[in-house]
């Protein structure tokens, strides 16, 4: 994250788990480290939207980071019924244009090997 002239805000998630009563010491002491490098926190906040436009946008940036669920969930997407082979870890495999064993679909999400 460039931390030069513009400010970096952090929309974060881990603030839903206050609702279920489990102790995020992170979610406190991380960004209190963070906000004196100049962050800011959106909390109790979920993004609703992302597109590239001029019109009205609530919270405006150069950039979305996006972080994605750690474990793939393929199963019972009737993945095998239009011919998307997954590999022994349940991920769909992918070249580097993302796309899988039929070229007319391109996959991107936790169902890939990697980050997104």
């Amino acid at each position: 994250m460039s931390r030069l002239d513009g400010g970096v805000t952090s929309i974060e998630i881990l603030s839903c788990f206050d609702n279920i009563g489990i102790d995020m010491n992170i979610n406190k002491t991380f960004p209190k480290i963070l906000i004196k490098q100049r962050l800011k926190f959106k909390l109790y906040t979920k993004v609703a939207d992302a597109r590239k436009t001029n019109g009205d946008i609530p919270l405006d940036c150069d950039i979305l980071f996006v972080c994605i669920g750690q474990r793939p969930y393929t199963k019972d997407l009737g993945l095998d019924s239009v011919g998307i082979k997954l590999n022994q870890l349940g991920r769909i495999e992918v070249d580097k244009n993302f796309q899988g064993t039929r070229k007319d679909i391109y996959i991107i999400s936790d169902c890939i090997q990697g980050s997104m």
